[in-house]
């Protein structure tokens, strides 16, 4: 088809779409960011977890060797732009450790709304389709990215990655100063970000070079051809300067094979649809690698088509397909055998897999005749939006375990719990590949520079984790036998070393028979200071030997006994009236 019948096409479906697709399009886009937002507010405390710890002392002034720390490896990453980012964002805040999150959102949301004004662009008019990028890139599945402040390191990767995808659809030429400046900053940058990043500079600085010679066997302009030159040396330079003293991480477990390694790609190829694809993911494979090389054929028909200049933009955009096939095959070879291991995808790669299906998207658009443009879009959007609800749980289930152990540290922090004591009950769920004694350290280093919550902690004396006795009197009258039903911190297991003598134990919940004196039931326990016991009693013999099953689980109160452990501090607990009550009745 030559160009003026392509032309006469686009103008005719662009009569035919309604003027309200635009404004379900934007809607819908908003109704994402408001969501993350809303999310955001409920969920985002300001607390360091994981990584996030890594940024305290530079931050708050104790890191002796700063320029070492900022190229540093984690794990396999040198991220010394988003460590940066994050270090401005923090001072920006005032050690705001939720600046990042809202950074990751607002960028995302940014990234969003740019590839919806893109499609329109190439089209000439928004379509209802095009909801595809607002549920894609902000949906709750992809919550380590939207609300966790280290993930801010792939985030930028991946938005770089994302930008230089929309220079391919836009301005492929790469013909004017301003586009082949953008394009070199994108490549510098990369493997700054880390090794998501990394693994975009070789085929990209490729292309770039290819476009520089391009423009100069069109006697471009000079300083376009030297920003595209330069930067794909320089950005070369770069990654061969991340190598420097590079070591491979011990920790991570070999490759298991082959076959794993195949089973994990398929799967990172598919979790670009979110966490949902992940339980069928078989089926999903089909969709996704039927989408992918069906792309990949247009592209390759559409280069014995397409006039020069249009098949230069068909090279671009089929190199970074490569790429992200390239990426796909070694995110499966380099998780192989934690997936293998753990038996999940982390929500965090997400957002990795999703830009390959954006790049599908865009070569339907460009290269399809108007039937095949229409439709594949559309498809893919119906598909991102049935696994939006999905999605969404799968997402808060992370939402729940973070909440849940964040409202657990407050609390702590709030008891006066001393802070060797915060470090060692919480360490786990902090940062669990440090001992306690660093995230002490890290605590204070907090509370001295006035930041997080952990500016109101009240450091008391440091305080002995040995056990001590928790005396629990209950008072019954008319009750002749109680047992203790108990659990510690949340109704956890209590170790086998804390538990009384005739003590059993369901899996869930330990119980204990209390020692009587009269209507007096008592129970004195081992168990560390600053403890939390949690507890109900159950009646289950009166005075007149009747057998009975009474719980008193301090329902007046709408919850269960709770008991924090100190010195000193014996517990009496009065039955309430209405089991009182019902005892009488029994005698």
């Amino acid at each position: 088809m030559n160009s003026s019948a392509a032309l006469n096409e686009r103008q005719v479906a662009r009569q035919s779409v309604p003027g309200w697709h635009a404004w379900v399009v934007w809607g819908v886009w908003a109704i994402m960011l408001l969501t993350a937002l809303v999310l955001f507010l409920r969920f985002g405390r300001n607390i360091p977890l994981a990584e996030d710890w890594q940024l305290v002392a530079p931050f708050t002034g104790n890191e002796p060797n700063f320029w070492q720390w900022l190229w540093s490896q984690n794990n396999e990453h040198r991220v010394p732009l988003p460590r940066l980012i994050m270090l401005a964002l923090l001072a920006i805040s005032h050690g705001d450790f939720r600046s990042g999150m809202l950074f990751n959102i607002a960028t995302l949301a940014l990234l969003a709304a740019a590839m919806m004004l893109a499609a329109r662009r190439i089209r000439g008019y928004s379509h209802i389709a095009d909801v595809f990028f607002p549920l894609l890139i902000l949906h709750a599945g992809n919550w380590e990215n939207l609300f966790w402040t280290w993930q801010l390191s792939f985030v930028v990767s991946i938005e770089l990655v994302a930008v230089y995808l929309l220079i391919l659809v836009l301005r492929p030429a790469m013909d004017r100063p301003i586009v082949a400046l953008a394009a070199g900053v994108i490549l510098l940058l990369l493997p700054l970000t880390g090794a998501t990043g990394l693994l975009f500079v070789p085929l990209l600085a490729i292309w770039n070079a290819v476009c520089g010679w391009r423009q100069w066997r069109k006697k471009g302009s000079a300083l376009t051809i030297g920003l595209l030159w330069g930067a794909s040396v320089t950005a070369g330079m770069v990654t061969l300067l991340y190598f420097v003293g590079y070591v491979h991480p011990p920790w991570n477990p070999p490759n298991p094979g082959l076959l794993p390694s195949i089973v994990a790609a398929m799967q990172f190829l598919v979790l670009g649809w979110g966490p949902a694809a992940i339980p069928g993911w078989a089926v999903a494979f089909i969709v996704s690698a039927g989408l992918v090389a069906l792309t990949f054929g247009l592209l390759l028909l559409q280069l014995r088509r397409l006039n020069e200049p249009n098949r230069h933009q068909a090279i671009g955009i089929l190199v970074f397909l490569s790429n992200m096939a390239l990426f796909t095959v070694a995110m499966g070879y380099g998780r192989a055998a934690h997936i293998q291991r753990d038996n999940f995808w982390p929500l965090r790669y997400v957002l990795l897999s999703a830009l390959t299906l954006c790049a599908v998207y865009f070569c339907w658009l460009i290269f399809g005749r108007l039937r095949w443009q229409m439709w594949i879009p559309t498809v893919m959007a119906v598909i991102i939006a049935a696994a939006l609800v999905p999605n969404h749980l799968l997402g808060l289930r992370w939402g729940d375990w973070y909440r849940d152990g964040m409202l657990a540290i407050e609390n702590d922090i709030a008891a006066g719990t001393p802070v060797n004591i915060i470090a060692e009950r919480h360490q786990e769920f902090l940062i669990h590949w440090w001992e306690p004694p660093q995230v002490e350290a890290k605590i204070r280093m907090l509370h001295a520079a006035g930041i997080s919550e952990f500016a109101d902690l009240t450091l008391s004396e440091t305080m002995s984790t040995d056990p001590i006795v928790q005396k629990i009197s209950y008072h019954a009258p008319g009750a002749a036998a109680v047992i203790f039903i108990w659990g510690i911190n949340g109704w956890q297991l209590p170790p086998e070393e804390w538990l009384p003598l005739d003590t059993t134990l369901d899996g869930v919940v330990a119980y204990t028979p209390l020692q009587s004196a009269e209507s007096l039931f008592e129970l004195e326990l081992m168990v560390p200071p600053f403890t939390q016991i949690d507890y109900a009693f159950q009646i289950v013999r009166t005075e007149s030997g009747a057998a009975v099953d009474i719980l008193d689980a301090n329902r007046p109160a709408g919850q269960d006994y709770h008991t924090v452990v100190l010195p000193d501090t014996p517990v009496t607990i009065n039955a309430p009236p209405a089991i009182v009550e019902q005892l009488a009745e029994t005698r």
